[in-house]
């Protein structure tokens, strides 16, 4: 097996590769220092990058660790603590931000928003059939379409109180399962890309069968795939 890189990672192997991502840990009980943290992952990236040609992130691009971590400290404060887990599945590139209509959320290059959603669509739907999490991904971008909504993948992401996973602590928003990361990957670049797969034509909303929220009274079913149901307004 080729070398691996050890700095605070989850591992995995892949086509005989071996493939990192660096961990989001809060370290205190404190308020979560973003910047410290990125800071502290770069110097940990460049030790791993120094000790393997083969240091690669979950799509295999070469990690860039200056580009990755330092060029994004200047707007960190207000980015999400897991947009550290959603770079390093990117191309390592250095994107130009944009304010969007929800406050405290940056979108910018289509690789940000690649990783927008499939975090979204792997938090929300690991574990579901294939129509389950492309339906995860319609809602997804139903919402950007529309006027009720941030217009911009990461922000519809990360609106509060929208999706579950996004209320939790960093540490939870760790890819552990590569399998599922990998395809929540392939189905959110057909989706960036323009391809609409979807059962659940103009859904915005979707909900877990085990809940019963207030507004599904005020909206209309459209589907039920693996444990979700799914509304239209």
């Amino acid at each position: 097996m080729e070398a691996q890189c050890r700095p605070r990672q989850a591992e995995a192997v892949r086509d005989n590769r071996a493939v990192s991502v660096f961990r989001v840990e809060q370290e205190s009980l404190g308020p979560y220092n973003y910047a410290k943290d990125m800071a502290k992952n770069s110097v940990s990236c460049h030790k791993a990058a120094e000790s393997s040609e083969n240091c690669t992130n979950l799509v295999q691009f070469s990690l860039d660790c200056d580009r990755i971590f330092m060029n994004t400290t200047s707007s960190v404060q207000i980015l999400p603590a897991a947009l550290l887990a959603i770079v390093l599945a990117l191309p390592a590139i250095a994107a130009e931000s944009v304010q969007t209509k929800e406050p405290g959320v940056l979108a910018s290059s289509p690789g940000q928003e690649l990783g927008c959603l499939a975090m979204n669509i792997y938090h929300e739907g690991r574990g579901e059939p294939i129509q389950g999490r492309e339906a995860i991904a319609s809602v997804t971008m139903n919402r950007v379409r529309s006027d009720r909504y941030p217009d911009t993948v990461c922000a519809v992401v990360w609106q509060r109180k929208q999706f579950s996973w996004t209320g939790t602590s960093p540490r939870y928003h760790v890819i552990t399962d590569f399998k599922s990361w990998q395809e929540a990957l392939e189905i959110a670049r057909l989706f960036i890309n323009g391809t609409m797969i979807t059962t659940v034509g103009n859904a915005t909303h979707y909900h877990a069968t085990s809940v019963r929220p207030y507004w599904r009274d005020r909206t209309k079913l459209v589907a039920h795939l693996g444990r979700h149901y799914f509304y239209a307004l």
